[in-house]
């Protein structure tokens, strides 16, 4: 399981935007117009931090909740400033990935306080898939 902000900045300057994250590893940066998943064009311009990475679905939603708290004014500044801005909670289905994921009061309340949409992403994986990752 992932958890990934990712930041569309609308009419704001994404180079300025940017800088705002120097003490942070950007994973992606795309400018509108740009070709991205599946070879559609970007409307916009955007960029996407990875918050979290780890097979436990518990780990991941308190990693994320970490970083967002370390972010958090950053992106409410940026959002209050005209970006869009989402977490998204991807979720590799396989046979032994858990029935549910918890999210606590406090992390939900974080993510609507900073002003950021929340989606849970699902996609099937196998363990062929994890195989063909590394090489095997």
């Amino acid at each position: 399981m992932t958890a990934m902000l990712r930041v569309s900045v609308g009419t704001l300057d994404l180079d300025d935007c940017l800088a705002r994250f120097s003490k942070h590893t950007v994973d992606r940066v795309w400018r509108a117009g740009d070709r991205g998943f599946n070879n559609r064009v970007s409307p916009t311009s955007g960029f996407s931090i990875l918050l979290s990475d780890s097979e436990d679905g518990t780990v991941v939603v308190q990693e994320a909740a970490a970083m967002l708290s370390r972010l958090a004014n950053i992106v409410a500044e940026l959002v209050q400033s005209g970006a869009t801005a989402e977490i998204d909670f991807a979720v590799f289905v396989r046979p032994t990935t858990p029935l549910s994921i918890a999210f606590d009061a406090a992390t939900l309340r974080s993510i609507e306080q900073i002003g950021l949409r929340m989606v849970v992403s699902s996609y099937p994986a196998t363990d062929e898939d994890d195989s063909e990752e590394s090489g095997e």
